[in-house]
């Protein structure tokens, strides 16, 4: 990014290159799934469940048909992870029912979710995890289109008092 930003630099002296603060952004988010490190365990192996396993998925839709399947993270798309930790905050306990129906024979990653599921520190993770849902939306408007240079400083600073209100040693 920053060899094409030279490039067009000289094609457009006024120009300002600005797309790596959502990058950025981003790497805040990854630092974050890092130190989340039972949550992570907990999304990873949840997934893992469900590809490729239609009678897995027929029971999940089948005890809880009002919610989704839990989300895939796309790691390259930016924010994603957080977004996805959000839906295992606030669907913890649905998913965790129908993931201790499942037999740990079946698979090593069912015995892998269910010994995740009741990690110590997993609910204190999950719940903290939701002061972070402004790195999302920072790394949104960062990355749309047409925004002027006010709007992306403005972005940057609302995300940097957000960042400072964030509680504990990892925030």
């Amino acid at each position: 990014m920053i060899k094409a930003g030279k490039s067009l630099k000289l094609l457009y002296p006024k120009m300002l290159h600005v797309a790596c603060l959502a990058h950025a952004v981003h790497r805040v988010a990854e630092e974050l799934r890092e130190k989340s490190s039972s949550v992570n365990c907990v999304i990873s192996s949840v997934n893992k469940i469900f590809v490729k396993a239609p009678p897995r998925i027929h029971a999940f839709k089948t005890i809880h048909p009002e919610l989704p399947l839990p989300p895939e993270p796309i790691l390259t798309r930016w924010g994603t992870w957080i977004l996805d930790a959000l839906f295992y905050a606030r669907n913890h306990r649905a998913i965790e029912e129908v993931i201790n129906m499942f037999d740990e024979a079946d698979s090593k990653y069912i015995a892998k979710a269910k010994t995740a599921f009741k990690m110590k520190g997993l609910m204190p993770s999950l719940i903290f995890i939701k002061a972070y849902m402004s790195i999302p939306e920072a790394i949104l408007k960062l990355e749309s289109r047409g925004m002027d240079l006010v709007e992306v400083v403005a972005t940057i600073q609302g995300a940097i008092l957000e960042a400072d209100s964030w509680p504990g040693e990892t925030g």
